[in-house]
């Protein structure tokens, strides 16, 4: 499993919070994912499956990641998925953490299955809502969001024009960097934008 992001341990306050949201069946899971994605608590690997690393997690591999649908099953069924079990998305959107969509079977079976034609995944449309898709481009860089989404860079901003939705100005990320507040840093970047302008 090749790890993409740079691997920052899950604090116990953070997991704690997950658990809440699981069990919360809500918009809650939806917010700390983002909120973890755009503070690096959570990173995305080569299959683009989001992970999270805690050393001592009971289903933590070698590099102590975690699947995080591997956990979010294994607390709502109340045991902890075995190595021999699979946590699958039944659309296939590695995004869809909702109760009917992750199921818990062994390889074995799922094989089975997919042999037979059934549960084989579809090919996710890029169509997230508006409000959602103007959240993220707001909460962290699109590159965070293509990841997220499983698209391109490209494909995020064609969609962003194509829905009228604004995004963060070239260099906005980094003037949070170095310490400016949102408004702080759009008005930095149009003082910028001026004094270039006038060259």
């Amino acid at each position: 499993m090749t790890d993409l992001g740079s691997p920052v341990e899950l604090l116990k306050t953070q997991l704690v919070e997950l658990n809440q949201a699981i069990e919360a069946e809500n918009k809650d899971l939806h917010d700390w994912i983002i909120h973890c994605l755009s503070i690096d608590y959570l990173s995305i690997n080569a299959e683009g499956y989001l992970l999270f690393h805690q050393a001592h997690h009971p289903l933590a591999s070698s590099n102590t990641s975690v699947r995080l649908h591997r956990h979010i099953a294994s607390v709502r069924i109340g045991r902890w998925v075995t190595d021999d079990e699979i946590v699958y998305f039944k659309n296939g959107d590695k995004r869809d953490f909702s109760i009917g969509n992750l199921g818990v079977t062994t390889r074995a079976e799922k094989t089975r299955q997919d042999f037979l034609g059934k549960d084989i995944p579809e090919r996710r449309l890029f169509d997230p809502p508006c409000e959602e898709l103007e959240e993220m481009v707001w909460q962290m860089p699109v590159s965070k969001v293509s990841e997220y989404y499983g698209v391109s860079g490209r494909a995020v901003k064609k969609r962003c024009v194509k829905l009228g939705i604004d995004t963060p100005p070239r260099g906005y990320w980094t003037m949070l960097e170095h310490g400016y507040t949102h408004d702080g840093a759009l008005e930095e970047l149009e003082r910028r934008k001026k004094i270039k302008e006038k060259r």
